[in-house]
């Protein structure tokens, strides 16, 4: 997942950067807490850390999808 962090000033939202990070830990666990960096990408600079909780719930209401069963008697004329 990456995120863009702007700003909350009257006029213009300035973009202050982003951060990235993977939910993995949280689909294999179930859970993650984890700090990412917020780096400008037109500096390169850090400005502080995004603090995120991820909590992953799986969906059993999702129908699964069967793969169709080929047919083993084909005609032929």
């Amino acid at each position: 997942i990456e995120l863009d962090i702007f700003d909350a000033d009257v006029g213009k939202d300035d973009h202050i950067g982003s951060c990235t990070f993977s939910l993995a830990k949280a689909r294999e666990q179930g859970t993650d807490t984890l700090q990412a960096p917020v780096v400008s990408k037109k500096s390169k600079k850090q400005h502080g850390f995004v603090s995120v909780r991820l909590v992953f719930t799986s969906n059993d209401s999702l129908k699964k999808i069967e793969k169709p069963v080929a047919s083993s008697s084909a005609q032929h004329l």
